[in-house]
């Protein structure tokens, strides 16, 4: 389910008469009501949230959300105590992954995150991304007109070994890329 939140009362009804036989994923911004998620929290195995800033004046600017840290770092701590359950090949089939982007100029707010993610339970996954590309329309942020660099991503990335974060997804810095940017005309 991605970016399900505005469903959940039609996906209710629906799990009421089928629960697939396969972990059900809530992939979401992060930016949820902690009452949504605790209603639709029953017929969730795993859950994929986006933690994107701490900061409120970087949420305000590319989120127009003040509150956004506030928000969704309550909702990820209800997420986070999803009890994890692998395979012993290492396949999820319960727990949370909270995903992070790095983005250029903001390896302060990118530390302030991790430090937040030690505070949930120990069983909580983290995804570093570095996969930010610039796109699209983004004059009005020209600080955004470039991809991370090595040096940004390595800060973030050594940050969390050193909070002893151990849980953890590093992502390749050759997936910043325009060829992963699909082709909207249609």
């Amino acid at each position: 389910l991605v970016t399900a939140g505005h469903l959940i009362p039609y996906l209710l009804p629906a799990f009421e008469i089928y629960q697939p036989k396969i972990p059900v994923v809530y992939n979401s911004s992060g930016y949820e009501k902690i009452e949504a998620v605790q209603l639709i929290d029953p017929f969730i195995d795993i859950y994929l949230p986006d933690l994107k800033f701490y900061s409120s004046a970087l949420s305000k600017r590319y989120l127009g959300r003040e509150n956004y840290f506030e928000t969704a770092s309550r909702a990820i701590e209800f997420m986070a105590q999803k009890p994890l359950n692998m395979t012993k090949s290492g396949k999820m089939l319960s727990g949370t992954i909270v995903r992070h982007l790095v983005m250029p100029l903001c390896g302060s707010d990118s530390k302030a995150i991790l430090k937040w993610f030690t505070t949930l339970p120990k069983t909580t996954y983290l995804s570093l991304m570095s996969q930010y590309t610039p796109f699209g329309e983004i004059e009005r942020f020209p600080e955004l007109s470039r991809p991370i660099t090595a040096r940004e991503y390595n800060a973030v990335v050594d940050a969390a070994f050193a909070l002893g974060i151990e849980n953890m997804f590093v992502q390749q810095r050759n997936s910043s890329s325009q060829k992963y940017i699909p082709t909207w005309d249609f």
